[in-house]
């Protein structure tokens, strides 16, 4: 009985701190990505990462 509880009690609390580490995991994965992109850019020829500057100047400006 007393296993029963502190079961149920353990996993109520990993649940809570996976609901509150939600968001942080995201961030990070999203961190990730963006260092692969930056990766995949780095490994381009200069006229497309130029190419890929202008096209993001054009967005930010739109």
């Amino acid at each position: 009985m007393v296993e029963k509880f502190i079961d149920g009690n353990v996993m109520k609390v990993v649940s809570e701190f996976q609901e509150a580490m939600a968001p942080f995991n995201k961030a990070e994965q999203a961190l990730l990505m963006q260092r692969e992109e930056s990766k995949k850019i780095e490994e381009l020829p200069i006229e497309e990462r130029f190419q890929l500057i202008i096209l993001e100047n054009e967005r930010a400006t739109a």
